[in-house]
């Protein structure tokens, strides 16, 4: 199980992202205790700290929200559409296209959302937070989810 988690956070698709070259150029990839040992194609082995995938992980699932946002927010509810509901605390936010739920509660900090991105963090992470969070998050106002639950209901 724990190399499950530890694939999910530091993979090559990941390196290739983050150093903008395709998967197929990484040719050494290993997970150390605080690093990754990383070889490009034509270059020398280097050093990547396991913060900076962590920090990947989230923007990665932050951008690709930005995307799906501004696919909601251009007019093309025959495809897309969203609907935020606030209730008694919970806020509830259905993407239609794939039909993932994500459910937001402060007062018994509850984050949920049925898609497998957030079902494979939970398991292998204890927590998650998916790029439909993140959508919720951002129309909310916040930046994070931590940010989010530390709030205050008024």
């Amino acid at each position: 199980m724990k190399s499950l988690a530890i694939n999910i956070l530091y993979n090559r698709q990941a390196i290739a992202r983050m150093l903008n070259v395709a998967v197929s150029q990484v040719k050494i990839f290993q997970v150390w205790w605080r690093v990754c040992l990383v070889s490009i194609k034509g270059q020398r082995a280097t050093f990547i700290s396991k913060l900076s995938f962590k920090k990947h992980f989230v923007d990665f699932r932050k951008n690709v929200n930005r995307f799906d946002f501004t696919m909601i927010r251009s007019d093309r509810f025959s495809k897309y559409s969203k609907r935020v509901d606030i209730w008694n605390g919970c806020v509830v936010n259905e993407i239609t296209s794939s039909r993932n739920y994500v459910e937001l509660n402060q007062n018994i900090k509850v984050a949920k959302c049925s898609c497998d991105d957030f079902k494979a963090q939970s398991i292998l992470l204890g927590k998650g937070c998916c790029k439909h969070m993140y959508l919720v998050l951002s129309s909310l106002g916040f930046d994070s989810l931590h940010n989010y639950m530390s709030t205050t209901n008024e």
